[in-house]
């Protein structure tokens, strides 16, 4: 009676009870889907494209309606935010990824002026660790292309079946490819390296991407220079002079001003400069020329009165030399 018993309850579980798929990532269990083929290759497609190491083990199971298996198709992952704002931009790997990242972006958008620079994101920039799916954490390229280009529209949009029934795998396939393709110009934009200044988007489909930075960097800048202050002529009439000549009583002598400006970029293009502070380290020194006035007395200048040297009159010819 007893046996007979278990015998109603087992049949019972099973009528009850349908074919399901466990999947783990990476070690980690994630959770349950419906063993359906398609729905199992999207799966294996997003980890391939993600280089996410999954194993699926069917099992025979009880699941309630409620239960949103949809959400394990995107393959959750432990993952690293970087939000401004408290508004998430972009997720990474781990925290090292987002903090070089931001150092990347931090270095693109640095002035290339010289002189003391300090530099901070207008935005209120942290880091969070969240659990998302795979297809949205990208690679340090992919993120950094991310906020220096941001798109109109997000590479990938969340995958959504709050019904409990089965989600559109053309939406499934979209998402890996897309993602596989995200993946592909991170790894282009990796192999150049990236550049002191903007780097441009990665793959050809993408090079009218406009420079919109999600992130302003606010960068001041304190230069010094040393200009040349020139030397003013002053003169002096003087009636011992005849008139037209001139004379120098005193050399000029240039002088030298040490200017502080400060200088305000955002986003590495100058906003304005402002002069803060000038000193003056070598005091500049008129020259002074006398004038002459004297109208009465010929100039000291004397040419002769003819082209040549041969002087001619009446009294014969006359050679320079009193020959």
């Amino acid at each position: 009676m007893l046996l007979a018993g278990v015998g109603c309850w087992v049949r019972h579980k099973l009528v009850q009870t349908s074919e399901w798929v466990q999947v783990y990532s990476d070690g980690a269990y994630v959770g349950m889907v419906p063993n359906d083929e398609s729905v199992l290759a999207s799966i294996r497609r997003l980890a391939l494209g993600h280089d996410v190491s999954i194993s699926l083990q069917p099992v025979h199971t009880l699941v309630p309606k409620s239960y949103d298996w949809s959400a394990v198709c995107t393959l959750p992952t432990p993952a690293t935010a970087i939000l401004a704002d408290g508004r998430p931009l972009v997720y990474t790997r781990d925290a090292a990824a987002a903090q070089l990242v931001l150092d990347e972006v931090r270095h693109a958008l640095w002035p290339e002026a010289a002189g003391d620079a300090t530099g901070r994101f207008r935005e209120d920039v942290s880091l969070r660790p969240v659990t998302v799916s795979v297809t949205q954490v990208v690679s340090a390229g992919a993120a950094v292309e991310e906020i220096l280009y941001p798109r109109a529209i997000p590479l990938v949009k969340g995958i959504e079946n709050r019904s409990g029934g089965l989600p559109p795998v053309q939406m499934l396939q979209t998402a890996a490819a897309m993602a596989e393709s995200r993946e592909g110009g991170a790894r282009q934009l990796e192999t150049s390296g990236l550049r002191k200044g903007v780097p441009s988007p990665a793959g050809d489909r993408d090079a009218g991407r406009a420079l919109h930075p999600l992130l302003q960097l606010d960068v001041t800048v304190i230069q010094q220079h040393s200009l040349r202050v020139p030397f003013t002529v002053r003169y002096q009439d003087d009636a011992r002079l005849p008139a037209g000549d001139s004379k120098v009583v005193q050399r000029g002598k240039v002088g030298r001003v040490l200017e502080t400006l400060r200088l305000r970029y955002v986003n590495g293009q100058l906003q304005d400069t402002q002069v803060v502070a000038r000193r003056t380290t070598t005091e500049s020194r008129p020259e002074i020329r006398l004038r002459g006035t004297n109208e009465a007395e010929a100039s000291s200048t004397w040419q002769w009165p003819v082209s040549s040297h041969v002087v001619t009159s009446g009294f014969g010819e006359r050679i320079l030399g009193g020959q």
